[in-house]
């Protein structure tokens, strides 16, 4: 399977992920899946955001309050900024690294 080509789909109330030759690589789990931006797709549940990768996989394991997607720089295309209980922290796209939540606020990314 390419993981290039990975796209949401619905069914019924939930999305899940599907390749282009239509083998289903996360079946209808979250509320919304948004498109992949870099290495992550950002998704909606219960109230909650969060980033899942190619595979399906939740990034740290968890959902937040929210998470913010923007272009960045050259060589490290997107950054995702995540919130929870009033902290933020970042990931750098492609690097599989967490600053934690260390930041009270992030000026304009």
């Amino acid at each position: 399977m390419d993981a290039i080509h990975i796209h949401p789909f619905r069914e019924g109330n939930l999305t899940g992920l599907r390749s282009e030759s239509g083998e289903v690589v996360l079946p209808p789990t979250y509320e919304r899946i948004d498109p992949f931006f870099g290495s992550y797709a950002k998704i909606v549940h219960e109230g909650k955001q969060g980033l899942i990768d190619r595979k399906g996989r939740l990034a740290l394991g968890e959902l937040f309050d929210s998470v913010t997607v923007r272009p960045w720089g050259r060589r490290i295309k997107y950054i995702y900024m995540i919130s929870s209980e009033g902290k933020k922290g970042l990931i750098p796209d492609g690097t599989n690294r967490f600053s934690g939540f260390r930041f009270d606020t992030i000026g304009h990314l």
